[in-house]
């Protein structure tokens, strides 16, 4: 049989893709090496948006403590591989005494809550992504204890998530307004919320499948009307860029659902999209020792850097994921039963539908910082 030439590929991994390889390429400084100016920002604001979406499918079909076992979740998977990362490379920094460690950074970090008061960090990933994570999950699990909203949101789906939008929203333009958190990078969870639920509103109005032209005219309107109140007048850090590379990413999404692209691109982009909690944790201390390897040959910063750090920022924690994958596939194929597996199912995409201990287990419903 001929190798098929293209194949389908759903438009949300494809924009859970391109959001990592622009966040990827922003960290290896591409856009400077290019163009001498800072243009790949936006990847994690783009990410926020499809998480929003795959949330709402899965945390809004029960009842409000269905919604909130799903926020735990969600929170766990995200937060417990970070964290651990946090504790091992924090204490270790600590231990060595490297100059730029702070007791209350080391323990603002590990609290989760350094970003209301630095941007800096010591652990080598963007610590602040799963920081505002864990604020915006707290903050709306406590809203939806105290207001039972779930049953609220299956009956009017598209005016309660709306509602909770302009909110967002709102918080974000007023916030920019009165304090100036430019010194924070702007990386405080209320910032970031109003993308968040972008991703519910999106859900709303895609739900049941709807495609009509008015529709997705209707859903590209509040794209680029909500990437225009929040980037453009409000001062946001990088705001053009970001209001530009969001659209970009999330704007495809409604329009289509599924791309035919060649099998060369196609297949990248399904492993970088599957890849990308590996990718988010991994680059950056890839990028570090890449960096030390050159350094005494005499390489500067310049653009075969940029992609040189760019390849192996992607490459090599696909490789890992796969390997891990793989190992443990073939691991639960052979009837094993042990730690390892076990701890690895409930934070990765690959995890079978159904344990073979808990009959019926349903799948995770998010794979990744998205």
């Amino acid at each position: 049989m001929a190798e098929r030439r293209s194949r389908e590929v759903e438009t949300v991994i494809l924009a859970r893709a391109v959001s990592m390889v622009l966040m990827v390429a922003s960290h290896a400084r591409l856009s400077q090496a290019l163009f001498e100016g800072k243009y790949f920002y936006g990847g994690l604001d783009a990410l926020l948006a499809l998480s929003g979406m795959t949330m709402a499918t899965f945390s809004f079909t029960g009842t409000t403590s269905d919604t909130l076992r799903s926020f735990l979740r969600y929170g766990l998977r995200l937060l417990v591989p970070c964290w651990t990362i946090m504790v091992i490379w924090d204490t270790i920094v600590l231990a060595l005494g490297a100059k730029n460690v702070t007791l209350t950074l080391y323990f603002t970090e590990l609290a989760l809550i350094s970003n209301w008061f630095t941007h800096h960090r010591l652990v080598l990933f963007h610590v602040w992504y799963p920081q505002a994570m864990a604020q915006m999950l707290l903050f709306l699990a406590l809203i939806f204890r105290l207001g039972n909203l779930t049953p609220m949101i299956r009956c009017h789906p598209v005016a309660a998530t709306a509602t909770a939008l302009a909110v967002a929203l709102a918080m974000a333009v007023v916030s920019h307004a009165l304090w100036n958190t430019l010194y924070l990078a702007d990386k405080l969870p209320h910032l970031v919320l109003w993308n968040f639920m972008l991703g519910w509103f999106l859900w709303a109005m895609m739900r049941n499948g709807e495609d009509g032209i008015a529709r997705k005219l209707l859903l590209s309107a509040v794209i680029i009307g909500c990437a225009v109140i929040a980037y453009l007048p409000t001062g946001a850090e990088f705001g053009p860029v970001r209001a530009v590379w969001f659209v970009v990413i999330v704007l495809p999404v409604i329009w289509f659902r599924t791309v035919r692209l060649p099998t060369f691109l196609a297949q990248p982009a399904v492993l970088v999209a599957q890849a990308s909690f590996w990718i988010f944790l991994a680059h950056i201390f890839l990028f570090d020792l890449i960096e030390v390897m050159v350094k005494p040959l005499g390489i500067s910063r310049g653009l075969p850097l940029s992609l040189l750090e760019l390849a192996v920022g992607l490459a090599v924690p696909i490789l890992g994921w796969a390997w891990t994958t793989a190992s443990i596939r073939v691991w639960y194929s052979n009837g094993q039963r042990g730690l390892f597996p076990l701890a690895f199912r409930r934070w990765t995409r690959w995890s079978p539908q159904t344990s073979p201990r808990r009959p019926g287990r349903k799948k995770a419903w998010d794979d990744t910082v998205t």
